[in-house]
């Protein structure tokens, strides 16, 4: 079974799309993370200064 997106083009990785969808929303990031870290480790987090950034792949040099 295939979904398809709003352009009607196939998508073979729905839970991708749906991922990359979610966590570029700020606030849902700000929520999952606030629900599933640990009380101790969110005293050094601070959720607010969370921002939305463009993909962008991380190439290492070695």
């Amino acid at each position: 079974m295939y979904l398809r997106d709003m352009n009607n083009k196939k998508l073979t990785h729905p839970h991708d799309k749906f991922f990359k969808d979610a966590f570029s929303r700020v606030q849902t990031v700000q929520s999952f993370i606030g629900h599933y870290i640990l009380p101790e480790d969110a005293a050094f987090i601070d959720l607010s200064t969370l921002e939305a950034v463009k993909d962008r792949v991380n190439s290492c040099s070695s």
